[in-house]
């Protein structure tokens, strides 16, 4: 198999490269990229931290965002629903412990949210 990937981000070009191959990948604590089954990945519940300051002051309250969230985004995952993935509010911020693939599906409908 051979692509061309240099005109894409590297996280793209591993997006696109081990897909075919059932692999996923993600970041560890280090700066060091683990290449696992995407059952393996899909499993993983890191902690990332999102910034929601501007959106709770323009009026979206923090609890409507982790409702929208919980019930739109992967909603069987959350610990509501028996899942084992957890989505906490704080003045400002969301903490959200999930895999990398759903976080970046957050961050794009937080952004999407900042747009309006």
């Amino acid at each position: 198999m051979t692509r061309n990937l240099r005109e894409l981000p590297l996280r793209s070009a591993l997006d696109q490269l081990l897909a075919s191959l059932d692999l996923d990948w993600y970041l560890d604590e280090h700066p060091v990229v683990s290449v696992v089954t995407r059952n393996e990945a899909a499993a993983r519940r890191d902690l990332r931290v999102f910034r929601t300051v501007e959106l709770t002051e323009g009026g979206h309250g923090a609890d409507q965002l982790v409702k929208k969230i919980t019930a739109t985004i992967e909603p069987k995952s959350w610990q509501s629903a028996g899942g084992t993935a957890t989505i906490r509010a704080l003045p400002g911020v969301l903490l959200v412990r999930h895999n990398r693939r759903t976080q970046e599906r957050i961050a794009k409908f937080l952004e999407s949210l900042a747009g309006q």
